[in-house]
């Protein structure tokens, strides 16, 4: 599949709770399984989040994929455009499933037992983002 440059500068954040009971290791792999980038560096801080920076589009090259392989446009778009501030927009994944290289997208926090990965996305024009990343129904490719 060729995809296309974004048309914006961005910065991405991935970022998640490291509950008590997991692995910190099979949490990374489900952070790198998100984005699709297996040499990021992942940092843990003092409240156990386990965060994620990057400004390569290949962090989301993958979601962009798998948002036209799954055909699931509305839902990403409705929970993109409801996240939208003036220069971000985020998403949760569910964790467990991500674990084992499935894209749940979830609605809300409480969604998944043991947490979500957010994947935040900074930008001036977030608008721009979510068209290029999830394009109203008139617009899919």
């Amino acid at each position: 599949m060729k995809i296309k440059q974004i048309p914006d500068q961005i910065k991405i954040i991935i970022e998640t709770q490291l509950k008590p009971t997991e692995d910190p290791k099979k949490v990374e792999t489900a952070i790198k399984n998100i984005i699709g980038i297996e040499n990021i560096i992942i940092t843990q801080n003092k409240k156990n989040m386990l965060i994620s920076k990057t400004k390569n589009q290949k962090a989301l090259d993958k979601i962009y994929e798998k948002i036209r392989d799954k055909h699931i446009f509305g839902v990403t778009r409705r929970l993109l455009m409801q996240n939208k501030t003036k220069d971000n927009t985020w998403i949760y994944f569910n964790k467990q499933a991500a674990f084992v290289n499935v894209y749940n997208i979830c609605e809300n926090e409480i969604d998944t037992p043991l947490g979500h990965i957010k994947v935040t996305i900074n930008t001036d024009e977030p608008q721009k983002i979510i068209d290029w990343l999830a394009p109203s129904k008139n617009n899919h490719e």
